[in-house]
């Protein structure tokens, strides 16, 4: 048994205790359920209703906002969780190629999305009384690694342009946000080979290239990482917020987005007196903490979010 502490804002502490082991009996299953059931609303999302019916009378919403390069199947057992307890939940796809925008403009996410978004009274404006806003349906945000981060930023850059603003009751941070350095950009392009003695090799000459060469030609500073960084762990943005508690998920294992990364932006975060809560994990890599430890992983989300109406 395992006691992890959870900073709640400045000066408050709450403490879990978590097994580490990995389940043998599954409460929470990461099923695979047909992608099919799910309709697309633009290019990068997609909806489904729940599958159970809800605990409360009131509509429960979330957004799963996925890795880079996901497969829509494989971020859907994210969402299928959230759909067996009773939520509405829209995907957001995440691709490789907004890692190769190093300016300060983000990709505008499909007008369609923002439209199904507002006719699900999911978005204010700032004509909302606070009466209204109070009483709104509020979203869940779930985002998967560097690439959830950047689609979520994304996201809300452009309600904010628009005048609008994504309502949340509690954001849940999955192996993220990291910092745009050489050794990330080294462990993401190589993290798909398979062969470790060759995996090393390809990442030793990317790490030593990405030193000499990146700064001729990326602007670290307005890299995508960074900026949705700021956007997950900040509500003193310009460009638009979302409100809420943060809880870490992250893993003493993790090859792309390191402890110390995630533990450097717990650390920006509370400095904010953002209420934050964290989670860390074992021996599981890279977005893998649901899959070796299902039961640990969703009793901290939904025990995260019950605090968090």
């Amino acid at each position: 048994m395992r006691v992890f502490t959870a900073h709640t804002g400045k000066g408050a502490r709450l403490s879990i205790k978590a097994s580490l082991q990995p389940c043998k009996q599954q409460t929470y299953s990461l099923s695979t359920i047909p992608v099919s059931e799910y309709t697309r609303i633009s290019r990068d999302s997609l909806y489904a209703p729940s599958i159970a019916k809800a605990t409360n009378t009131a509509k429960q919403h979330a957004i799963v906002f996925g890795w880079m390069n996901a497969d829509p199947k494989h971020v859907s057992k994210y969402a299928n969780v959230y759909r067996n307890r009773g939520f509405d939940v829209h995907v957001v796809l995440s691709d490789s190629s907004q890692l190769w925008d190093t300016s300060s403009k983000v990709q505008i996410p499909h007008e369609a999305l923002l439209r199904h978004l507002n006719a699900l009274k999911l978005l204010s404006d700032p004509s909302s009384t606070k009466e209204t806003r109070i009483e709104a349906p509020k979203a869940v945000i779930h985002a998967l690694s560097n690439g959830g981060c950047i689609q979520l930023r994304n996201l809300v850059h452009h309600l904010h342009s628009n005048g609008k603003s994504l309502n949340a009751r509690a954001v849940i941070l999955d192996s993220c946000p990291g910092y745009a350095t050489p050794e990330t950009g080294a462990a993401f392009y190589s993290l798909n080979i398979k062969n470790d003695f060759f995996r090393r090799i390809v990442r030793s000459t990317l790490l030593l290239s990405l030193r000499w060469f990146g700064p001729l030609f990326v602007d670290v500073k307005n890299h995508p990482i960074e900026l949705s960084a700021r956007s997950a762990i900040s509500q003193q943005n310009k460009q638009g917020n979302v409100r809420g508690s943060r809880l870490f998920l992250y893993s003493d294992a993790d090859e792309l987005v390191s402890l110390a990364e995630v533990t450097g932006r717990i650390r920006e975060c509370r400095d904010e007196g953002v209420q934050v809560e964290e989670k860390v994990f074992h021996g599981s890599p890279h977005v893998k903490h649901a899959v070796l430890y299902p039961e640990q992983y969703w009793r901290t989300v939904f025990d995260f979010i019950a605090r968090n109406k």
